[in-house]
């Protein structure tokens, strides 16, 4: 029995339904892989009008999602380096302060759509 997808989006619109997952599992060289799928279904208009659009769109989509996956492995990589030495009592103060603090407002580069 294959493991449920720690990760899954769901976009609804009236004229169509996309679903994506994303599934991380250890590699051989002891790197992370991560598989994204995409699944779209839509009304008789919007399927080859799509399917055009995403055979032009492949690229560009796969390569920022690799650029968007690298900056947080990097920036995670960066917040354990700082909580890997602490131990103890150094240790749990530190996870109980980021979990009473508010989080930190994100500011996204690009407004995100509303709609698919």
């Amino acid at each position: 029995m294959a493991a449920r997808a720690p990760v899954v989006g769901r976009a609804v619109h009236r004229l169509g339904k996309a679903r994506l997952t994303v599934t991380p599992r250890p590699a051989e060289d002891g790197s992370c892989q991560v598989t994204v799928v995409l699944s779209v279904r839509g009304r008789w208009l919007l399927r080859p009008v799509a399917a055009v659009a995403l055979v032009f769109a492949r690229g560009p989509i796969e390569r920022r999602f690799r650029e968007g996956v690298d900056s947080a492995a990097e920036e995670w990589a960066e917040m354990l380096a700082e909580v890997v030495p602490l131990h103890g009592e150094a240790l749990r103060a530190e996870i109980a302060d980021a979990l009473t603090e508010p989080p930190e407002p994100v500011e996204s580069p690009e407004p995100l759509p509303r709609t698919l």
